[in-house]
């Protein structure tokens, strides 16, 4: 609806322009909870940034920055801090370009999986617009390394001779089963942090659960994929005549050796530690996360309160003009109700909903889990909305008006349960002269 409006900088995103559509879908600003977005300055600026901006209407809005992203961000950064990891991701996406720009060698890639019985996947490329992509390129080598190493040894291209001199080393294989399972973590991480549902008090038991298996990783114990791996080739190092080092995996020929194997291990271990400084970094509890977090600590029947607690829920709650006189008080009642009601082991979630149910009894409790239940934390849902719309609104379909655009990825997006195509049929006819056949 914003881009159908005329504004002279949609990058800014013009203050009044966002107001006039959340007015004309009959919202009030002022009851606005939270706000998720992805970080860029246009939307945090500490001076004219969107979120600035309407905190100065709406000082109880509380925003964070998408959970999804910051993952993105906290992973990827620590692959491009290792000069081997950076060139190891060069080596997957020419792989990717390989069979995506020839499909004769998508041909022969498919014709040798048949005789060899293999069941591969599609080869993908690293993006770092794409959360999931890296796992995804690492999955598809995985599954794909020997019909791989077949179609690029009938290439006799000096080219390809280089990459396939590079994936049939020991150092490449090392770097390819461990990072299968990092990044497998990282993966469930990712979806889990993508979900309609998640809130806030998700974010860090699910962020905990990843880093204590990053860290087990880390610490000596190898992942299913990577133990498989070592089982499968000689813990020794044996040279031949020519003083060469090799041994055969998967039926292919792979270069060895002691420096090799300790190049791998030295970047494989870094990136694990990278990757958890990272989270920790990009999640550290800071600015209105602080507030999120204090608010969930009072579902928390474990967690202690303190006078520093409760004057920064205080604090807040004077934003929203909510009587906070005996809010410690009412902290307690309400915990005790629950202890009380032997809800038994219930999560932080269910009991905030349950909470919700219980105004008449604890008002202000009532009103912080309603907006606990409402503030967002992810912006999956509109990444997945822009990712629908350019693939309905692409270069064969570039002239599609704002309106049926917006019709088209409400079919594409939401669940149409019931449709009369009869009647539907009647008004697509009816709307103007028509030819049907």
């Amino acid at each position: 609806m914003i881009s159908s409006r005329p504004s002279d900088d949609i990058t800014a995103l013009d203050l009044d322009l966002l107001i006039d559509v959340v007015d004309s879908l009959g919202l009030n600003i002022n009851k606005m909870s939270g706000i998720a977005t992805d970080g860029a300055a246009v939307m945090v600026g500490s001076k004219s940034g969107i979120v600035t901006r309407l905190k100065s209407l709406n000082p109880a809005i509380l925003s964070t920055h998408c959970i999804a992203h910051r993952l993105a961000l906290g992973s990827c950064g620590a692959a491009d801090q290792i000069p081997y990891l950076i060139k190891y991701q060069e080596i997957l996406n020419c792989i990717y370009k390989y069979f995506e720009n020839s499909p004769k060698n998508l041909n022969k890639l498919k014709y040798i999986q048949n005789i060899m019985s293999e069941n591969g996947t599609r080869f993908k490329q690293i993006s770092g617009t794409r959360w999931l992509s890296f796992d995804g390129a690492v999955q598809a080598v995985l599954r794909n390394y020997s019909s791989l190493v077949t179609v690029l040894i009938e290439d006799n291209t000096p080219k390809i001779a280089g990459l396939l001199k590079s994936i049939t080393s020991i150092k490449f294989l090392y770097c390819t089963y461990f990072l299968s399972d990092v990044l497998a973590v990282l993966c469930r991480l990712s979806k889990c942090y993508q979900k309609n549902d998640i809130m806030f008090s998700n974010v860090n038991p699910l962020l905990q659960s990843s880093i204590d298996q990053l860290k087990v990783i880390a610490s000596g114990t190898s992942g299913p994929n990577f133990s498989k791996f070592q089982n499968l080739i000689p813990s020794d190092i044996v040279l031949d005549q020519f003083g060469e080092a090799s041994f055969i995996f998967e039926d292919q020929l792979i270069r060895d050796g002691f420096k090799q194997r300790g190049d791998a291990q030295t970047s494989c271990n870094k990136f694990v530690v990278n990757v958890i400084n990272n989270l920790n970094a990009r999640f550290e509890v800071k600015g209105d996360a602080v507030v999120l977090s204090n608010l969930c600590k009072i579902f928390d029947v474990n967690s202690r309160i303190d006078g520093t607690f409760v004057n920064n829920i205080v604090d807040y709650l004077n934003l929203l003009e909510i009587d906070t006189f005996t809010m410690s008080e009412e902290i307690m009642s309400f915990r005790n109700y629950v202890q009380c009601c032997d809800l038994g082991d219930i999560t932080i979630t269910a009991i905030c909903q349950f909470a919700a149910t219980k105004g008449d009894m604890f008002p202000s409790i009532c009103a912080i889990s309603k907006r606990l239940l409402t503030i967002p934390v992810a912006t999956a849902d509109c990444e997945r909305g822009f990712s629908r719309q350019n693939i309905i609104k692409n270069k064969y379909r570039n002239c599609l008006k704002t309106n049926t655009l917006c019709n088209l990825m409400v079919l594409s997006i939401g669940k149409v349960v019931t449709l009369d195509f009869e009647k539907a049929f009647k008004k697509w006819a009816s709307a103007k002269q028509r030819r049907i056949l």
